[in-house]
């Protein structure tokens, strides 16, 4: 009777919260920022734990391949880690994918957060261990401190209902884009949605890590790129076939990507100046220069590089989604499905976790 009675009272035991792991995969990670971050994090209310690798350095990385490598192996079979979100981007994630993708004992469902070139990582664990993947701003970054208050209310709205989908979906996620170019899909595309950083998609193309694009909407934003090798990209991703199928493309920002031509001599060299001596040092002759061609506004370049695109692929390619490297930061679920009608309209239709 009492061991009936002592079976009866027995608590249930307390369930764990949901726990951010916190590494660097790329890049170096300035520390300041980095703390601010995750404050910002904990204040929202959610436990974080930061992998040391944070605060390593080796060159241009955060820690050597093999440290950053264990540090993403251990946070990956770490049963007490739901999600993983990446200190900041920069360059190494491609890395990383060589030392994990063998990797026995992941756990399943986890939450892989980052953009950039976490582009890489994103695609590669979802592909191939399942997990969810979004895209969104890092907390190693200025910028993660300084999010628009309608960009991190959104981001914490959907991290949250991962971390409560038993009783939860994710928030309803829609944006209004315009078409570039002539071609408008036929009907609404319902696909889902891959991609990210267009320069880290575009150097994986030809490798066993090339992202997807048959029957996908792909989503692309850079950074600092000029705009020729913009050009350039898409012209290597359109003749290799990578995005052959894709159902659209939707186009976030292109921060601080312009335009510049080289400067030439405005007019010959005079005879009587030695003109070798003048080619190598126009300034010290007082020899006036000019731009070798016009020069043209992002939206216009953005706008034309598309369409050309567009026109030749048959492709719909849409402009607007309110992420990338800013001014807005939105999250975006990938891998799920998206709606895409003829108005520009970009839905989130798969919310069900």
């Amino acid at each position: 009777m009492n061991s009936r009675k002592s079976r009866k009272e027995k608590k249930a035991p307390e369930s764990r919260p949901f726990t951010i792991g916190i590494t660097a995969t790329s890049a170096c990670v300035p520390q300041f920022e980095l703390e601010l971050g995750v404050g910002r994090l904990r204040d929202a209310g959610f436990e974080v734990k930061i992998h040391p690798v944070v605060s390593k350095h080796h060159r241009f990385f955060a820690g050597t391949d093999e440290q950053r490598t264990a540090a993403f192996a251990e946070f990956a079979c770490d049963p007490e880690i739901d999600a993983i979100w990446c200190a900041r981007g920069g360059y190494g994630a491609a890395r990383v994918i060589e030392g994990v993708e063998k990797l026995r004992g992941v756990r399943p469902g986890k939450v892989l957060l980052g953009y950039s070139d976490v582009t890489a990582l994103l695609d590669f664990t979802r592909e191939k261990w399942g997990w969810h993947s979004i895209h969104s701003p890092m907390p190693g970054t200025r910028e993660f401190s300084l999010l628009p208050e309608e960009d991190f209310q959104s981001l914490i709205e959907v991290v949250s209902a991962f971390a409560e989908k038993k009783k939860s979906q994710i928030p309803g996620l829609s944006h209004r884009l315009n078409y570039i170019g002539k071609v408008r899909p036929k009907t609404t595309i319902i696909a889902p949605l891959v991609g990210g950083n267009m320069t880290v998609w575009d150097t994986l193309v030809g490798t066993r890590y090339q992202g997807k694009a048959a029957g996908r909407i792909v989503f692309f934003e850079d950074v600092t790129e000029a705009w020729y090798r913009i050009d350039r990209m898409l012209n290597h991703l359109r003749t290799t076939g990578a995005l052959k199928g894709a159902k659209a493309l939707v186009l976030g920002s292109w921060s601080d990507c312009s335009d510049s031509a080289m400067k030439v001599l405005a007019a010959p060299v005079p005879a009587d100046l030695p003109i070798k001596e003048a080619l190598r040092d126009p300034a010290k002759f007082e020899l006036p220069l000019k731009p070798l061609r016009p020069t043209y506004e992002s939206d216009h370049l953005l706008k034309e590089i598309f369409a050309e695109f567009s026109e030749k692929t048959g492709i719909p390619v849409a402009m607007g989604v309110p992420a990338g490297h800013g001014p807005r930061y939105a999250p975006l679920p990938l891998g799920r499905k998206w709606r895409l009608d003829r108005l520009g309209r970009l839905t989130l239709v798969d919310r069900k976790l």
